[in-house]
């Protein structure tokens, strides 16, 4: 039964010519960029609120008392929030809170970047195919029409019905598959985006709220011990 649907599935794609076996190996790639994708953004997933009450409470007492022994510092997370991308740019901080400002922010650019190019990894190539998979299907249609005339025209202008539809049927199958692939691809990218969307603006929020307090941290250390002086 198996081995039956195959060929039929075979022999319903051979129909439309070498264009949809293009089309199918498109179909293939746009399955394997959003199981990728998807598998991506589950492991480095989090929950926002959590993420930034964690920022709020913990996270910064760890931060003015230099972490436990002075060198460590204490996630109030899951520990899978470390593979997160906001978690990352906060740990980047920390390790160069003692950097210059410019150093610092060159840092955070650098590994804004890095990040920014690892989420957006395989959407351009399915925005790509989302665009030109319904012109494929559209050319292979049109060529179809035009074997479909071409075929009356040799048998000396006599029309049959049933061979004239039976062309058309068959490359109206090139524009369907077409479809078939953009749809999911066009869907796949829109959705990726907005989550890379999110994800950099938590990113650009969870770094600006840790960097003020690095520098109220390091306005006020400079006060008190000039209280203690005066005292």
């Amino acid at each position: 039964m198996f081995l039956g649907t195959f060929h039929h599935i075979v022999a319903f794609i051979q129909l439309g010519g070498i264009l949809n076996w293009i089309l199918v190996g498109l179909y293939l790639v746009v399955l394997v960029l959003a199981v990728d994708r998807c598998s991506y953004f589950i492991r480095t997933g989090y929950r926002r609120k959590r993420l930034v009450s964690g920022i709020d409470s913990a996270f910064l007492a760890s931060i003015s008392n230099d972490g436990p022994n002075g060198q460590e510092m204490v996630f109030p997370w899951p520990k899978h929030y470390i593979r997160s991308q906001p978690v990352r740019m906060i740990a980047l901080v920390f390790e160069d809170r003692r950097s210059t400002k410019e150093s610092l922010d060159e840092a955070v650019d650098r590994e804004g970047s890095s990040i920014r190019r690892e989420m957006d990894r395989g959407i351009e190539a399915l925005s790509v195919i989302g665009n030109i998979a319904p012109l494929m299907g559209l050319l292979g249609t049109v060529t179809g029409l035009m074997r479909a005339f071409h075929r009356i025209e040799s048998l000396g202008g006599t029309v049959d019905i049933a061979a004239f539809s039976g062309g058309i049927w068959e490359a109206m199958i090139t524009t369907a598959i077409g479809l078939v692939v953009a749809i999911p691809a066009v869907v796949f990218c829109r959705v990726f985006e907005k989550i890379v969307e999110h994800r950099g603006e938590d990113m650009g929020y969870v770094v600006s709220l840790v960097s003020e307090s690095l520098y109220e941290e390091t306005t006020e250390k400079p006060r008190a011990r000039q209280s203690r002086e005066s005292a």
